[in-house]
């Protein structure tokens, strides 16, 4: 839905990462935004959607990798009330906050990795 936006808007604020969409293809020095679903539609009001997002992080500095992790959360904390379209549709969104702290999930080929969940409340406009 709005992988997109969260991407363009972190390469904007860490441009030393490759930043790609549901793949990486480079060995070192990448993130991607991933698509996790998230809960449904709420039974009443079936236009609010909760759509939840993982931003991993990998890199061979692991304390770049880190810090890095550390910005993505903050830039995203509590961001609300904007408005972001795609190539479809147009989505007013309410709240952007992180499910927990970002988790370093350890090395693999000596690269750090480190993950950041978000979950998204927002409504289609129409």
């Amino acid at each position: 839905m709005i992988q997109s936006y969260l991407k363009d808007e972190l390469a904007l604020a860490i441009p030393e990462l490759e930043w790609t969409i549901d793949y990486y293809a480079a060995k070192d020095n990448t993130a991607t935004v991933y698509s996790e679903g998230g809960p449904g539609p709420d039974p009443y009001d079936t236009r609010f959607r909760y759509p939840q997002y993982q931003v991993l992080i990998r890199s061979s500095d692991w304390g770049f990798a880190g810090q890095a992790a550390q910005k993505v959360f903050g830039f995203f904390y509590k961001k609300s009330n904007l408005s972001v379209s795609n190539s479809f549709n147009t989505y007013r969104i309410y709240l952007i906050e992180p499910m927990g702290e970002p988790l370093r999930l350890g090395v693999r080929n000596d690269v750090m990795e480190w993950t950041v969940n978000l979950q998204v409340t927002l409504r289609e406009e129409r």
